[in-house]
């Protein structure tokens, strides 16, 4: 995972919206679920409630998330797939899973997961916040992430989930999520990975983000392995080339390695992180050679 901007927000989602006939449907929405929540007896908005207004602006994600990568995995999604926007705090409920499930896929097996009861209600009055979608992959939001949504609640020191607790509008700013949105936090601190594509996590937001997204799942470390070995290579091949004091050949190496790790290459925070650990070198310092024409 890397860092990336959120898109900008389209007119009709500022504070003075335009006469925009979409934003008068999404607005007559939002009225529609806001009614139809009542705490006391229980009665919240169901998955089929929620008109997809948020397919209409896919595209500017896919253009921020690398030109078309998932947010979790970084897998490049537009070439084979539609993918799809997620809603971050999940919008019609709640779950938790009560085993790891099963990350070898490579039958294509099922994950396989048992979850407690769906707990309700979700996230409902963030259904059409811009700042709650994402863009991501079909195995990391519908295979793996579901309707899962860890947190630390104000004044508690352990992971849990919403199906403790009822969440209401507002519950967002008194909890600590533990799932990482690159589009508010650099996700880069919280992983590591090693030269055949394992990844493993440096905290609890990046454990929670594993193991809810499954970004150790056999078959995306098989892809990352592919990616990491040419990283690797490069990698070699830079460290020879400067004990021979081979300028150009270093050069090559250096340049090679920047494509690699540039925001629209795939598993682009573990060429980062490989980058880092065994060339001792930041993605930073590749970007002013390049600012510099020394790359």
């Amino acid at each position: 995972m890397i860092a990336y901007q959120r898109p900008q927000a389209p007119p009709e989602f500022s504070r003075n919206p335009t006469k925009d006939k979409l934003w008068k449907k999404i607005e007559k929405t939002r009225d529609d679920i806001r009614i139809a929540v009542d705490y006391q007896s229980n009665q919240y908005p169901e998955s089929k409630d929620f008109s997809d207004h948020w397919t209409n602006y896919k595209h500017l994600f896919e253009e921020a998330q690398g030109r078309g990568k998932c947010i979790y995995c970084e897998s490049r999604i537009t070439g084979s797939a539609y993918g799809a926007v997620e809603h971050y705090r999940p919008k019609a409920g709640l779950t938790k899973f009560m085993n790891r499930g099963n990350r070898d896929d490579l039958r294509n097996q099922l994950p396989k997961r048992k979850f407690l009861k769906q707990g309700k209600p979700g996230y409902w009055w963030l259904a059409y916040d811009w700042n709650n979608w994402l863009y991501s992959c079909d195995r990391c939001n519908s295979t793996w992430k579901g309707n899962q949504f860890p947190v630390i609640k104000q004044g508690e020191h352990m992971p849990m989930f919403s199906t403790h607790w009822t969440p209401a509008e507002g519950a967002e700013r008194q909890e600590k999520p533990l799932l990482l949105n690159p589009f508010n936090t650099n996700p880069s601190p919280h992983f590591r990975f090693d030269e055949v594509g394992n990844i493993l996590p440096k905290s609890m937001e990046g454990w929670q983000t594993i193991e809810v997204c499954g970004l150790d799942r056999k078959k995306l470390v098989r892809e990352r392995f592919l990616v990491a070995s040419a990283i690797m290579r490069q990698i070699d091949a830079y460290i020879i080339a400067a004990s021979d004091n081979h300028l150009e050949l270093e050069k090559a190496s250096l340049k090679e390695l920047l494509a690699l790790c540039k925001d629209s290459a795939s598993f682009a925070g573990m060429a980062r992180d490989l980058l880092k650990g065994y060339a001792e070198l930041d993605y930073v310092d590749l970007l002013h050679l390049e600012k510099d024409g020394l790359i």
